[in-house]
Protein backbone atom coordinates (compact mmCIF):
# COMPACT_ATOMS: atom_id res chain seq x y z
CA UNK A 1 0.00 0.00 0.00
CA UNK A 2 2.85 2.12 0.78
CA UNK A 3 4.38 1.65 -2.29
CA UNK A 4 1.16 2.69 -4.79
CA UNK A 5 1.01 5.60 -2.64
CA UNK A 6 4.77 6.37 -3.52
CA UNK A 7 3.61 5.69 -7.28
CA UNK A 8 0.69 7.64 -7.82
CA UNK A 9 0.68 10.41 -4.99
CA UNK A 10 -2.81 9.70 -2.83
CA UNK A 11 -3.30 13.68 -2.72
CA UNK A 12 -2.16 15.07 -6.12
CA UNK A 13 -2.91 12.21 -8.11
CA UNK A 14 -1.94 11.83 -11.97
CA UNK A 15 -0.76 14.47 -13.99
CA UNK A 16 -3.85 15.64 -15.17
CA UNK A 17 -4.89 16.07 -11.33
CA UNK A 18 -7.61 12.91 -11.35
CA UNK A 19 -7.22 10.86 -8.08
CA UNK A 20 -7.69 7.03 -9.35
CA UNK A 21 -9.67 4.70 -7.16
CA UNK A 22 -7.48 2.69 -4.30
CA UNK A 23 -8.77 -0.70 -4.03
CA UNK A 24 -7.57 -3.31 -1.83
CA UNK A 25 -8.41 -6.99 -2.47
CA UNK A 26 -7.13 -10.59 -1.14
CA UNK A 27 -6.45 -11.61 -4.63
CA UNK A 28 -2.65 -9.63 -4.98
CA UNK A 29 -1.49 -10.37 -1.46
CA UNK A 30 1.66 -12.52 -1.45
CA UNK A 31 1.72 -16.13 -0.92
CA UNK A 32 -0.45 -17.06 2.08
CA UNK A 33 0.02 -18.60 5.59
CA UNK A 34 2.92 -20.10 7.68
CA UNK A 35 4.87 -17.04 7.92
CA UNK A 36 4.13 -14.32 9.92
CA UNK A 37 4.66 -11.37 7.51
CA UNK A 38 2.41 -13.40 4.91
CA UNK A 39 -0.50 -12.27 7.74
CA UNK A 40 -2.75 -9.31 7.18
CA UNK A 41 -3.56 -6.54 9.08
CA UNK A 42 -7.11 -6.28 10.75
CA UNK A 43 -9.06 -3.94 7.69
CA UNK A 44 -10.05 -1.40 10.78
CA UNK A 45 -6.16 -1.43 11.53
CA UNK A 46 -5.33 -0.23 7.73
CA UNK A 47 -8.82 1.89 7.68
CA UNK A 48 -6.27 3.99 10.67
CA UNK A 49 -3.27 3.89 9.20
CA UNK A 50 -3.57 4.69 5.76
CA UNK A 51 -5.78 7.55 4.44
CA UNK A 52 -9.08 7.46 3.57
CA UNK A 53 -8.87 7.27 -0.33
CA UNK A 54 -8.09 3.49 -0.04
CA UNK A 55 -10.84 1.49 -0.39
CA UNK A 56 -10.45 -1.88 2.22
CA UNK A 57 -14.42 -2.80 1.64
CA UNK A 58 -13.55 -5.83 -0.40
CA UNK A 59 -11.43 -7.26 2.54
CA UNK A 60 -12.33 -9.12 5.73
CA UNK A 61 -12.17 -7.48 9.17
CA UNK A 62 -9.73 -10.57 10.30
CA UNK A 63 -7.12 -12.25 7.81
CA UNK A 64 -9.67 -15.31 7.50
CA UNK A 65 -6.84 -16.59 4.67
CA UNK A 66 -3.87 -17.00 6.59
CA UNK A 67 -3.60 -20.18 8.03
CA UNK A 68 -0.44 -21.84 9.82
CA UNK A 69 0.41 -24.03 6.84
CA UNK A 70 1.83 -22.13 3.21
CA UNK A 71 -0.23 -21.49 0.67
CA UNK A 72 0.85 -23.82 -2.02
CA UNK A 73 2.16 -21.62 -5.48
CA UNK A 74 -0.59 -23.56 -7.30
CA UNK A 75 -3.18 -22.11 -5.47
CA UNK A 76 -1.74 -18.71 -5.30
CA UNK A 77 -1.19 -18.47 -8.53
CA UNK A 78 -4.73 -19.15 -8.98
CA UNK A 79 -5.73 -16.29 -6.87
CA UNK A 80 -3.59 -14.05 -8.46
CA UNK A 81 -5.66 -15.24 -12.19
CA UNK A 82 -8.67 -15.01 -10.39
CA UNK A 83 -7.80 -11.22 -9.57
CA UNK A 84 -6.54 -10.59 -13.44
CA UNK A 85 -10.74 -11.62 -14.10
CA UNK A 86 -11.49 -8.66 -11.08
CA UNK A 87 -9.70 -6.46 -13.04
CA UNK A 88 -11.44 -7.34 -16.51
CA UNK A 89 -14.32 -6.49 -15.00
CA UNK A 90 -13.46 -3.06 -13.87
CA UNK A 91 -14.38 0.25 -16.13
CA UNK A 92 -11.05 1.53 -16.26
CA UNK A 93 -9.12 1.65 -19.06
CA UNK A 94 -5.29 1.88 -17.14
CA UNK A 95 -5.24 -0.13 -13.63
CA UNK A 96 -2.03 0.28 -11.66
CA UNK A 97 -1.31 -3.53 -9.91
CA UNK A 98 0.67 -2.97 -6.82
CA UNK A 99 1.91 -6.88 -5.41
CA UNK A 100 4.76 -8.72 -4.06
CA UNK A 101 7.11 -10.73 -6.70
CA UNK A 102 6.18 -13.90 -5.61
CA UNK A 103 2.39 -14.20 -6.37
CA UNK A 104 3.21 -11.87 -9.65
CA UNK A 105 5.68 -15.03 -10.75
CA UNK A 106 3.29 -17.63 -9.75
CA UNK A 107 0.35 -16.13 -11.42
CA UNK A 108 1.95 -14.75 -14.73
CA UNK A 109 4.44 -17.46 -15.26
CA UNK A 110 2.84 -20.83 -13.64
CA UNK A 111 -0.38 -20.47 -14.12
CA UNK A 112 -1.64 -22.24 -17.76
CA UNK A 113 -4.53 -19.35 -18.52
CA UNK A 114 -2.00 -16.50 -18.32
CA UNK A 115 0.14 -15.48 -21.60
CA UNK A 116 2.86 -12.87 -20.57
CA UNK A 117 4.67 -11.15 -23.66
CA UNK A 118 7.30 -9.74 -22.33
CA UNK A 119 11.49 -8.85 -22.91
CA UNK A 120 12.57 -10.55 -19.53
CA UNK A 121 14.65 -14.13 -20.01
CA UNK A 122 12.64 -16.77 -19.58
CA UNK A 123 14.87 -17.98 -16.74
CA UNK A 124 14.08 -14.26 -14.86
CA UNK A 125 10.51 -14.06 -14.75
CA UNK A 126 10.65 -12.79 -11.23
CA UNK A 127 10.08 -8.81 -10.33
CA UNK A 128 12.78 -7.18 -8.87
CA UNK A 129 11.93 -5.13 -5.57
CA UNK A 130 10.03 -2.13 -6.73
CA UNK A 131 10.22 -3.15 -10.58
CA UNK A 132 7.58 -1.07 -12.59
CA UNK A 133 6.56 -2.38 -15.86
CA UNK A 134 3.44 -1.49 -18.00
CA UNK A 135 1.21 -4.33 -19.95
CA UNK A 136 -1.69 -4.39 -22.04
CA UNK A 137 -4.27 -7.12 -21.19
CA UNK A 138 -6.33 -8.98 -23.62
CA UNK A 139 -8.44 -11.71 -22.94
CA UNK A 140 -10.27 -14.72 -24.73
CA UNK A 141 -11.93 -17.94 -23.63
CA UNK A 142 -9.52 -20.80 -24.86
CA UNK A 143 -12.42 -22.48 -27.63
CA UNK A 144 -13.27 -18.80 -29.35
CA UNK A 145 -13.20 -20.31 -32.67
CA UNK A 146 -14.64 -23.97 -31.77
CA UNK A 147 -18.19 -25.03 -32.71
CA UNK A 148 -19.95 -24.31 -28.88
CA UNK A 149 -17.45 -21.64 -27.55
CA UNK A 150 -17.93 -20.92 -23.87
CA UNK A 151 -17.79 -24.34 -22.84
CA UNK A 152 -15.06 -27.18 -22.52
CA UNK A 153 -15.38 -30.94 -23.15
CA UNK A 154 -17.36 -31.54 -19.02
CA UNK A 155 -19.65 -28.39 -19.98
CA UNK A 156 -18.34 -26.23 -17.80
CA UNK A 157 -18.13 -22.13 -18.90
CA UNK A 158 -14.34 -21.77 -20.79
CA UNK A 159 -11.97 -20.02 -18.51
CA UNK A 160 -10.52 -17.13 -19.92
CA UNK A 161 -6.98 -17.30 -21.37
CA UNK A 162 -5.76 -13.40 -20.09
CA UNK A 163 -2.68 -12.19 -22.65
CA UNK A 164 -0.30 -9.72 -20.82
CA UNK A 165 1.77 -7.90 -23.04
CA UNK A 166 4.55 -5.71 -21.81
CA UNK A 167 4.24 -2.18 -23.68
CA UNK A 168 7.83 -0.59 -24.62
CA UNK A 169 9.40 2.38 -23.42
CA UNK A 170 9.58 3.76 -26.72
CA UNK A 171 5.73 2.65 -26.96
CA UNK A 172 4.93 4.54 -23.36
CA UNK A 173 5.92 7.91 -25.06
CA UNK A 174 3.60 7.59 -27.98
CA UNK A 175 0.67 7.94 -25.49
Amino acid sequence: LKTADLTICPTKGLLDGRLPARICIEQFREINGWLLNAKRRERSDLQKKFHDSWDFDPIQQHDEEWTATLESQGSCAERGYQGLIWLTQREEDRILVVAHGGILKFCMVDHPDVQVLDGRPDDGKRFGNCELREYEMTWTTHDDDAAGAGADDNHQPARPLITLTEVKPSELSRG
